[in-house]
């Protein structure tokens, strides 16, 4: 996982990813590898869908929700944007792509 967001400076992106891989969150050292497994997806109104999944995390799987929309885009290249929740796991994970 990369740190991608070009509206904060070089540093600050490099310590925030520092920190991201450190001990403090995702120990990247000791745990390098993170996976997600979707289970189910459900289309909840036109261009947004729900996908359930489980996330394995530091050795252990959580139940998330990912929420997609269609965001826009061009034919043949979608632009998605998603969010991810989970009551279990202590943090949001979100993207763009």
């Amino acid at each position: 996982m990369r740190v991608p967001d070009p509206g904060i400076s070089v540093d600050k992106r490099a310590e925030i990813q520092h920190r991201m891989e450190g001990n403090a969150v995702l120990d990247v050292e000791h745990f390098p590898e993170i996976s997600y497994r979707p289970t189910a997806i459900t289309k909840t109104w036109d261009a947004h869908w729900e996908v359930h999944g489980d996330l394995n995390l530091h050795e252990r799987s959580q139940p998330v929700v990912v929420v997609v929309s269609l965001a826009g885009g061009t034919i043949g290249v979608p632009h998605l944007s998603s969010r991810a929740t989970s009551a279990s796991v202590p943090y949001v994970l979100g993207w763009n792509r």
